[in-house]
């Protein structure tokens, strides 16, 4: 009696698909400041987060907009390449498309600033756990090498494609 290949093969399609998401989070993180910016936010928050001693529900929250956040960068990375590739010369609606996905990250982006508002806004709780910053070095240095990757990922040339609107155009000569 053979034994069916079928279960090691569908094994296989689950595993090259995880691959292949890997990959386009890879993408993202090489070719997206944004994307970049907002993985660093996300480590912030969680320093911070620990040092406030949030509780279970309060972290719930936070893991949705960890989650929330990256997942619309990436969309908006893939609407992006589409768009691109489908339109590769200046078209109103290619450019109302890439920024509405843009805009759907803004969007979360303040609702996520919203809800640490809501969660870091107590003077108590916040000036115990800036006094536990202030007064361990190794958080100093943790805060260093951050704020550095965020100027460097500030300093990262983004990708601009024809349906970008340049915020300072250049004049014509």
């Amino acid at each position: 009696m053979m034994r069916s290949n079928k279960p090691k093969k569908a094994l296989r399609r689950r595993g090259k698909s995880f691959l292949f998401a890997a990959r386009g989070i890879a993408f993202a993180v090489k070719t997206q400041p944004n994307f970049c910016f907002h993985l660093l936010a996300i480590l912030l928050v969680t320093e911070f987060g620990l040092l406030y001693h949030l509780e279970k529900g309060q972290w719930g929250l936070l893991v949705v907009f960890f989650c929330l956040i990256p997942a619309l960068e990436l969309i908006n990375t893939a609407l992006e390449a589409v768009v691109d590739l489908a339109s590769p010369d200046y078209h109103p609606l290619a450019k109302a498309a890439k920024d509405c996905a843009a805009g759907a990250v803004l969007v979360a982006a303040l609702g996520a600033v919203a809800a640490a508002v809501f969660l870091f806004g107590d003077p108590a709780r916040l000036s115990i756990a800036l006094g536990i910053f202030v007064t361990t070095p190794w958080m100093w240095c943790l805060l260093a090498a951050e704020l550095i990757a965020a100027v460097v990922i500030l300093l990262l040339p983004g990708k601009q494609s024809e349906h970008a609107t340049p915020l300072f155009p250049k004049k014509p000569r």
